[in-house]
């Protein structure tokens, strides 16, 4: 199965591009964002999810897995994303940036497409807040700015509902001089 990963343009991602490429040299590795107002702008030198499947010779693969972690961008890639693709990945694990805007309107009606398109092949099966960056107050709630979101294709995996709380015992802290984000309990079913 391949795997595919949008990461932004820096020095420590091009060393990760290569590390992964020298532990797995037949994963399709796509280096698509110089940044991610490049993507919100619309950037015509930007390829979609599709046609990088298509450059990697994955365009009829299924059974993959997509990471995404694109420093904002990932609401823009998923909004644009067609859903037949979407649907060909067996698991999905996104970093969301931006939380802090919850209290937004628009910007909760935009979160919500792209929860809703998500959500239509694939549910949450694990939440970890992502402890480097800031706890900030939304409407009297503690909310991380960033939190990972794993998901599973339920037309592949038997899924139960869930009371686990998080941070469980699989995680650790994305930054391991501060203490971990406790986020309780989050219902996936």
């Amino acid at each position: 199965a391949a795997f595919i990963t949008f990461i932004n343009e820096s020095p420590i991602g091009d060393g990760y591009i290569q590390r992964s490429l020298s532990l797995n040299p037949s994963s399709a590795w796509a280096w698509m964002f110089s940044g991610w107002v490049k993507a919100y702008l619309g950037d015509p030198e930007l390829i979609t999810l599709a046609e990088m499947l298509q450059r990697n010779g994955h365009a009829n693969e299924t059974g993959m897995i997509l990471k995404i972690d694109v420093e904002g961008a990932e609401w823009h890639c998923f909004e644009s994303m067609d859903d037949e693709i979407l649907g060909r990945f067996d698991q999905i694990v996104v970093e969301y940036h931006g939380l802090e805007y919850l209290a937004d309107a628009r910007w909760c009606e935009r979160a919500e497409r792209v929860f809703a398109r998500i959500n239509r092949h694939h549910a949450a099966i694990h939440v970890h807040g992502n402890n480097y960056g800031e706890i900030r107050i939304v409407e009297g709630i503690p909310v991380p700015g960033v939190i990972e979101i794993s998901y599973a294709n339920r037309a592949k995996f038997a899924l139960t509902p869930s009371n686990a709380l998080f941070p469980s015992e699989l995680d650790t802290p994305c930054d391991p001089a501060r203490p971990d984000l406790i986020l309780g309990s989050f219902r996936f079913s």
